[in-house]
């Protein structure tokens, strides 16, 4: 089933099949069928001007931001958003079953968890210092996550220019 995606500026290498499969039993996770078919079809960059600003939800809280990139598969660039090596960069202090798969405004974490929230989209703002582990709530009620979208593709459909709602 192809999908439209969102005009691109920039996009990641062109990937094959054995590529997501090594990677998703590197990080034993299937990824959400939405996120793979992106991977393989455009593989990250970065979205036009067109399509980059979302919304953000958090109780009856409503915020704006800019998606900045998202990581590409085996990116041989030097730019440092290889979807792999992000993953080796975990942070204790966001949730053990997100996948960092981008950047937005303010160099914020957009994460695709799996688990019993499988597929859904969150924005992790990062704190500096980390929250430490002894202070450790919830991750969903921590005033720095945002919920995004209940799934990638619906999250790639709402992006909106860079000027809508500023």
């Amino acid at each position: 089933m192809p999908t439209s995606w969102p005009p691109m500026e920039r996009r990641g290498c062109e990937l094959a099949i054995a590529n997501v499969l090594r990677f998703e039993q590197e990080i034993k996770v299937r990824l959400p069928d939405d996120y793979r078919r992106f991977l393989l079809e455009v593989n990250g960059g970065r979205t036009a001007n067109t399509h980059c600003r979302f919304t953000m939800r958090r109780g009856e809280q409503i915020g704006k931001a800019t998606l900045n990139t998202l990581h590409s598969l085996d990116d041989q660039s030097d730019d440092g958003f290889d979807l792999r090596e992000q993953q080796l960069f975990r942070r204790y202090d966001y949730p053990e079953n997100g996948l960092r798969i981008g950047y937005a405004s303010g160099w914020a974490l957009v994460l695709i968890l799996s688990g019993p929230h499988r597929g859904e989209l969150w924005i992790l703002a990062i704190q500096d210092p980390p929250i430490e582990a002894d202070q450790r709530i919830e991750w969903f009620d921590r005033p720095d996550a945002w919920k995004v979208a209940d799934s990638f593709a619906e999250f790639m459909a709402g992006l909106r220019p860079s000027d809508a709602g500023a």
